[in-house]
């Protein structure tokens, strides 16, 4: 991910939550914090820092601060910069290749996830990610092109019709006025429709099998300890409700991940802060051992751009 406009500075002082006073070509300036964690390691007075130009001329600060240096090493500290450089992760085949949509925002159960994907499964992806690439540089929802009827219906029938149909055709019929609601299937009281819906349903549960469907929840991770990224740096009760969460989605057949965006290139592994929340830590142990997949991917930074690189091993034990 990018930022169009940015300048370098020096942090001077943390005022609150979301404003710091900072260095901006030999004066002083208020800047957004846009991340409300702690950050005492590296919000140093006199640290060199980059800073987002606001392109809004009524706001009260000119500047966002994204990025600051701990020693030599760039830290991105934008706590939305994470989610769109896994967007272009997972995109770009970050949890396997076929990926054929990837969605933000998206609701499950009593939880908003960071990203919803759907994949073809081993064997079925083909050469058909181009279009992602094309998704994430128009910020338009990725779509790849359909290689059969069959998947065409899959793709344009809502995704809990799909996952209900899977299930057995003793389900069908609900679903099917459910996605004529939706427009995804004609009107059953016209009888030269009724096959057709028949044939829908009976395509979309064929190629359902083959589609694996993907709940990530991504998490940015700032804090260095010894070299080990850890997260998070403050309690976070929202935290622990995704991990519960996605712990049910699993067990209803979802691929559940989570996802540690480790915003800077130095770490050589990450764990859960258990000095700082230990509930935190405890349910990521719950979650693995219940079948989530979770994640922890460093990142190289420039002042302009952050960009998700490579793995590095989770540790789960108590830290």
């Amino acid at each position: 991910m990018r930022y169009q406009n940015v300048v370098e500075g020096v942090f001077l002082q943390r005022m609150n939550r979301f404003v710091a006073w900072v260095r901006v070509n030999g004066a002083g300036a208020r800047c957004h914090v846009k991340n409300t964690g702690r950050l005492k390691e590296l919000f140093v007075s006199g640290a060199r820092c980059v800073l987002a130009v606001s392109n809004n001329p009524n706001r009260a600060t000119a500047y966002d601060l994204v990025g600051i240096w701990r020693g030599d090493v760039l830290v991105n500290v934008d706590s939305q910069a994470p989610n769109a450089a896994a967007r272009e992760w997972v995109a770009a085949g970050g949890l396997g290749g076929g990926v054929t949509l990837v969605k933000p925002e998206y609701t499950w159960g009593n939880s908003r996830f960071d990203l919803y994907a759907e994949r073809l499964a081993e064997g079925e992806a083909g050469g058909r990610a181009d279009a992602l690439a094309d998704s994430e540089a128009t910020g338009r929802e990725a779509d790849v092109p359909a290689k059969s009827e069959a998947e065409k219906i899959h793709r344009n029938t809502p995704s809990d019709m799909r996952c209900a149909v899977a299930h057995g055709a003793g389900e069908a019929e609900g679903m099917q006025v459910e996605a004529r609601k939706n427009g995804a299937l004609p009107d059953a009281e016209c009888p030269g429709n009724r096959q057709k819906i028949a044939d829908s349903c009976h395509m979309a549960q064929r190629e359902n099998a083959a589609v694996e469907r993907l709940l990530i929840e991504v998490k940015g991770v700032t804090l260095n300890v010894d070299g080990e990224a850890r997260f998070p740096d403050a309690p976070t009760d929202r935290g622990v409700k995704h991990v519960r969460e996605l712990i049910h989605a699993r067990q209803r057949g979802y691929r559940a991940c989570i996802l540690f965006v480790i915003q800077m290139p130095d770490a050589t592994s990450f764990a859960p802060n258990d000095a700082t929340h230990p509930e935190f830590g405890e349910a990521l142990r719950d979650a693995a051992r219940a079948g989530v997949e979770i994640h922890a991917v460093l990142c190289e930074n420039t002042p302009d751009s952050m960009t998700m690189t490579r793995e590095v091993p989770v540790r789960l034990g108590v830290s």
